[in-house]
């Protein structure tokens, strides 16, 4: 079971204050509330997008978060366990891992500071479980977007790899270095 699952009707999970004079909250992807929006963030069918999202929800071992700047909706976030070897991934990292899957509002794509500080929120969120210890991304290798607000958010590049539907980059951030950046964050502001 993910063990950051939360009650989809608890409603915010997470909340704290913005540079911008918004708060960033964090809460479960509502399908009546959020689809709409999430599903115009990709070029994915609406009608897969739903079906895949409803059944993540249900899922005992995934979720989808949605992560608000104020009201505005920012990123949609994806956890689930992860099992290296069943996606073809040979990594030598903790056993408590996850995947994280995102999409950006098309509209804070270039809105770095504000992408990156709302997805370091949610890492705020997700290590303060006991249990996670590493969260690993496989974004396209071509998706720059993705790539540099990881690299912005504490996220270290590890090698490109080649899954069953696509070249990525597999990128990382564990407890320990997300937890490192926090103290150099703080000390420079």
């Amino acid at each position: 079971m993910l063990f950051c699952k939360p009650d989809i009707k608890k409603g915010v999970v997470f909340e704290k204050p913005a540079a911008a004079r918004d708060r960033i909250r964090i809460r479960s992807l509502n399908l009546r509330r959020d689809f709409r929006f999430v599903s115009n963030w990709t070029s994915t069918a609406p009608e897969s997008l739903e079906k895949e999202s409803r059944r993540i929800l249900k899922s005992r071992d995934a979720h989808c978060f949605i992560c608000l700047s104020g009201t505005r909706r920012v990123l949609n976030i994806v956890i689930q366990t992860l099992v290296p070897n069943e996606c073809g991934i040979k990594l030598s990292i903790p056993h408590r891992h996850c995947f994280m899957a995102l999409l950006i509002n098309p509209l804070f794509v270039h809105e770095r500071p504000l992408t990156s500080e709302v997805l370091r929120s949610f890492l705020d969120y997700y290590f303060s479980f006991k249990l996670a210890q590493c969260l690993v991304v496989t974004p396209g290798i071509y998706d720059f977007t993705i790539c540099r607000l990881l690299e912005a958010s504490g996220f270290i590049f590890q090698q490109n790899v080649i899954l069953p539907t696509e070249a990525a980059s597999l990128y990382l951030i564990t407890r320990n270095i997300f937890f490192a950046t926090v103290k150099v964050d703080k000390s420079a502001g």
